[in-house]
């Protein structure tokens, strides 16, 4: 039946409630400030504890610190977060409260082990880019280690210095350095060694140096003051907007007259209807409360949450958390985590979209690279390699694209006559060939044991080198860890 004019009154102020109407006591004002974009680093180096407790631990400490001495000031806080790759988390913003908030929930698990510090710092010039000029800089809080190499780092410095920004850094370690902890409570450990992480002094204040910044350790005292005596010597405050403002909601006011009209309508309706009405309506203030998801810095926050969903083994979680994310990076987590469900058709489709949508070239080789990941694992050999080749085309230096085709050859060539050339035809290396088991109805599981047959026969082989290319033959369709076949975050960082 349908719905008494009451009820459908209800819905119309549920609706409204639903639009979060607010009275604005006191509008934003514009005050002098300078916009300041914090660089975080993130990277595994940073727990170790030559600063107590850690030196990421020091690093929060030392951003309270600066949140005390800027209280009163007009000045604007981004936040960018950086491993191997790097994150713009929030954008300038007035909103200590969600700066803190933000700096406190970050933890190094959260990305993949790395140190970009070069992509770190393009990343925080973009973030000020419509920052008035003169008006903004970027704080940098790391140990200075760089896995990007000293030119790439410097090319980043000088293009803050072509745009006026200067880099204040904050040396986080000592010089005699610590072991780096690793996984579950262990020492990091290369060549039988443990990594021994160390304060980058000269790098850090090289890059300030090229820039007109200045540099400060945390181990030598309060940073602040020659800090941000340099900041004010380097910059010119502007009136910034959204500084200060007071709003009140007035969801609560249609909420509660859609309630009233909700129990005086249940009267009158049904006995098999009125149930319905109640538990729909009772949604709706949850719905309000919860306000618009995309707007502002929160769809980069909520981005962040769906990559820790998939980084901790909850595919699901992050699946339905990207599909309401716009943007190809969303789509690459999407496909990422459809792919770890075994959802493969779903994963392609979402990494052909990634491809679409992707900002540049860079881009568009690393969607495509997962693009062949998932042929390759839907037993589509021919049609991987033509991915793979299309991705390297476009980025000549995404190494896993370069290594899946160099291996696919290699073990074609290894395989010889008998069949398993037939396979690496294939997977689209040389000339088409019959249709056979690796793209057939046969599926991957033959045509893996076929090549791991002719690795194991074939003349010459050391152990280790067998051992290897058996290995490089499961990464290669999907069959070793997902974290190494889905390369969400290889090549050139986006």
């Amino acid at each position: 039946p349908a719905l008494p004019p009451a009820a459908t009154l209800g819905w119309l102020l549920a609706l409204l409630a639903l639009a979060q109407p607010v009275q604005v006591q006191a509008p934003p004002r514009k005050a002098l400030g300078v916009d300041l974009a914090v660089v975080l680093d993130l990277s595994p180096s940073m727990e170790a504890r030559d600063l107590a407790p850690t030196r990421l631990e020091r690093a929060r400490l030392e951003l309270e610190r600066l949140l005390e001495r800027l209280r009163g000031r007009g000045d604007r806080l981004g936040l960018v977060a950086f491993a191997a790759n790097a994150y713009p988390l929030l954008p300038p913003t007035a909103d200590r409260a969600l700066f803190r908030e933000t700096v406190a929930a970050l933890e190094p698990r959260d990305l993949r082990p790395g140190s970009h510090l070069g992509r770190a710092l393009e990343v925080a010039r973009r973030l000020l880019a419509s920052s008035p000029p003169g008006a903004r800089a970027v704080l940098l809080l790391s140990d200075g280690e760089a896995h990007d190499g000293e030119g790439a780092v410097r090319a980043e410095a000088r293009a803050l210095a072509r745009e006026g920004i200067p880099l204040l850094a904050l040396g986080l370690g000592t010089p005699e350095g610590a072991p780096v902890p690793g996984p579950g409570g262990s020492l990091l450990v290369r060549d039988g060694t443990p990594v021994r992480s160390r304060l980058h002094a000269g790098r850090l204040q090289e890059l300030t140096r090229l820039t007109g910044g200045a540099y400060a350790e945390a181990a030598a005292g309060d940073p602040w003051p020659a800090l941000l005596r340099a900041l004010e010597g380097a910059t010119r405050p502007a009136p910034l907007e959204g500084v200060g403002g007071r709003h009140r909601s007035l969801a609560a006011w249609p909420l509660a007259a859609a309630l009233a009209l909700f129990l005086w309508s249940w009267r009158g309706l049904p006995r098999r209807a009125a149930p319905h009405a109640v538990p729909a309506f009772l949604a709706a203030p949850l719905l309000a409360s919860s306000g618009p998801s995309q707007a502002g810095p929160w769809a980069a926050w909520e981005e962040l949450a769906a990559r820790r969903a998939l980084v901790h083994g909850r595919p699901a979680q992050a699946l339905a958390a990207y599909r309401h994310l716009p943007g190809w990076r969303a789509r690459l987590g999407e496909g990422a985590a459809a792919y770890r469900l075994g959802r493969l058709e779903e994963a392609l489709a979402a990494f052909r979209e990634a491809a679409r949508a992707a900002p540049g070239a860079r881009e568009r080789a690393v969607a495509l690279l997962n693009v062949g990941n998932a042929l390759a694992r839907l037993g589509r050999l021919q049609e991987a390699g033509t991915a793979w080749r299309e991705a390297l085309r476009l980025d000549p230096g995404l190494r896993a694209a370069a290594l899946n085709l160099e291996r696919l050859q290699a073990l074609r060539l290894r395989a010889g006559p008998g069949g398993t050339g037939r396979a690496g035809a294939t997977a689209g290396i040389g000339p088409p060939g019959p249709r056979g088991a690796g793209a057939g109805t046969g599926g991957l599981e033959p045509l893996l044991q076929r090549w791991q047959a002719a690795l194991k026969t074939a003349p010459g082989p050391t152990p280790g080198e067998e051992a290897e290319r058996s290995f490089a033959v499961r990464w290669l369709v999907g069959q070793a860890d997902d974290a190494r076949t889905v390369r969400l975050l290889e090549g050139p960082p986006w």
